[in-house]
């Protein structure tokens, strides 16, 4: 892999030695001119046996979830391969920021972990100088301990197979790489952070018959291969869920795509359409979910399109004015929602000042309000699509393995115990108290860094009260 990936950066960058860990397990994101997709490929080259890749350093990005989107884009790379990762921090990074990133690798199968430092550990260049940082070396020792007595657990387990997937495609990669990040994520934490099981998925899984492993899927962005698309849509007659965040659809060759021929009666018209993220009032039409008469910030990419629905269609969001914001079809046995409008972020992140707690001031911890949270769940809902465990808290996110005899939950308070940010420093975090309940009885359970406060069986589930800093594994025998 090493090998391929420096052949990709001659092409791509003559004459410039690269890293091939980055962005080879990464982002993938929409720089490099393509090169990420050219690397994506040299991982479903079946004579590989390892996967190495490289997480992000911003704080905010990685403490609303980026980490875990990192691995899963990982994983969307190469199905059933082992993967390793270098965890990286730097000069004024916390030891606790981490910890919350090891936990978030270790419990989506990655195997080999380097903590790879900028100044905190023996490291150095033009601006860092020499530095043992006895905290961090302390917290690494005890990530390795815990690690160690979790090994078994997260070896001889998987993660339950999903049946939502996100849509992530090579044309969109050419044709507009730009818009990737802001409504992706968006999409991503939302799912994320209400404990739902997610793939991320290419085309190429598409044309590999994937499909038929989901109810429902989630497309970001416009910009789809026509003979994708065709496969998409005879699986949303199948009794497939499709969720489309950009209705002006294009393929490989940027001709538009009709999208009426699903729909019948459907129009769209671009209103508004910029790159930048920012907000557009929108407000629900059902007084059930919030307050007709009030508009409601919903952070979105600034893209706005006023829909035509199809007439057999329901409208379940409208815009301030009136206009259907996004609405529901159903076609055949299956049904696509639209929306007029692509989610985005809404939080501010400051890298440089990053000891300066910058959040946006709706939604501190998860960076989408909760009306666009419901809105993005709600097909996985109707569907009955079953969580990874039952939550009695908004900002706990649970992650599960399970094996024949073993299971391992892997435990994250993205609130940090408190009611406003903090720079997440141990001394700054507070304790949890939740309660999860788990399919299935266990005969021993035990927490690495919480404490089991009562645990009973009811209905054949597993309930258990827990509390914790921050983060927490479990480890389960039935």
């Amino acid at each position: 892999a090493w090998k391929a990936t420096m052949k990709l950066h001659h092409k791509y960058n003559p004459g410039v030695r690269m890293s091939p860990n980055w962005p080879l397990g990464g982002i993938l994101n929409g720089g490099y001119q393509g090169e990420g997709w050219d690397q994506w490929m040299i991982y479903r080259d079946k004579s590989l046996n390892f996967n190495w890749g490289e997480d992000w350093t911003g704080y905010q990005w990685s403490l609303n979830g980026v980490t875990s989107f990192l691995i899963d884009m990982m994983r969307s790379q190469s199905r059933e391969l082992p993967m390793g990762i270098y965890n990286v921090a730097e000069v004024g990074h916390t030891p606790m920021f981490v910890h919350f990133k090891a936990y978030a690798e270790l419990i989506r199968g990655v195997t080999h972990m380097e903590f790879y430092t900028y100044g905190p550990i023996r490291s150095a260049n033009e601006k860092i100088p020499w530095a043992l940082k006895e905290d961090m070396v302390a917290e690494v020792g005890m990530i390795a301990r815990e690690t160690a007595e979790a090994e078994a657990y997260l070896v001889e387990t998987k993660l339950d197979p999903a049946k939502t997937a996100m849509l992530w495609t090579t044309s969109q990669q050419i044709w507009n790489p730009d818009r990737q990040q802001g409504s992706f994520l968006a999409l991503y934490y939302a799912l994320l952070h209400s404990n739902y099981n997610l793939d991320i998925i290419s085309n190429y899984d598409v044309d590999d018959a994937a499909l038929t492993n989901y109810k429902v899927l989630y497309m970001p962005y416009e910009y789809v291969k026509s003979s994708v698309w065709t496969k998409i849509e005879k699986w949303v007659r199948a009794g497939g869920s499709l969720i489309l965040c950009d209705p002006r659809l294009r393929n490989e060759y940027n001709e538009p795509i009709n999208l009426a021929t699903s729909l019948p009666g459907f129009k769209v018209e671009n209103k508004k359409d910029c790159d930048t993220i920012g907000r557009l009032p929108l407000e629900f039409t059902k007084q059930a979910k919030l307050d007709s008469t009030k508009p409601v910030d919903f952070p979105v990419v600034c893209f706005k399109s006023n829909l035509t629905p199809p007439k057999t269609s329901t409208t379940i969001l409208r815009y301030s004015d009136g206009t259907p914001a996004a609405f529901e079809a159903k076609v055949d046995k299956g049904s696509i929602v639209v929306y007029g409008f692509q989610p985005g972020l809404s939080y501010i992140w400051d890298q440089a000042k990053r000891d300066e707690v910058r959040w946006g001031a709706k939604e501190i911890f998860k960076g989408f309000s909760k009306q666009l949270s419901d809105l993005i769940t709600s097909p996985i809902k109707k569907l009955k699509v079953q969580k990874v465990c039952e939550v009695d808290h908004p900002t706990v996110v649970v992650r599960e393995r399970r094996g024949k005899s073993k299971a391992s939950l892997a435990v994250f308070d993205y609130s940090f115990g408190t009611e406003k940010a903090v720079t997440p420093r141990w001394k700054n975090i507070g304790e949890t108290t939740v309660t999860l309940v788990l399919d299935g009885k266990y005969s021993k359970i035990k927490s690495l860094r919480g404490k089991i406060e009562k645990k009973w069986s009811k209905n054949g589930k597993t309930h258990l009260k827990l509390k914790f800093k921050a983060i927490d594994m479990i480890l389960l025998d039935q």
